[in-house]
């Protein structure tokens, strides 16, 4: 599990990017990293997000 502590950007629109743009710094499980990308999970849905640095 990670905690997002600012807004987190997506290259595609994804339900899972959407909801975590909507409540900052909640906690989503991390299921994989590629680069700046993190692919996540939340609320059952699952998305590709950038982590902006």
């Amino acid at each position: 599990m990670i905690k997002y502590k600012a807004a987190v950007y997506d290259k595609p629109d994804t339900t899972a990017s959407r909801i975590t743009n909507i409540v900052p710094g909640r906690s989503v499980l991390l299921i994989g990293v590629y680069k700046n990308f993190k692919l996540i999970a939340v609320d059952g849905a699952e998305g590709w997000v950038y982590d902006k640095k």
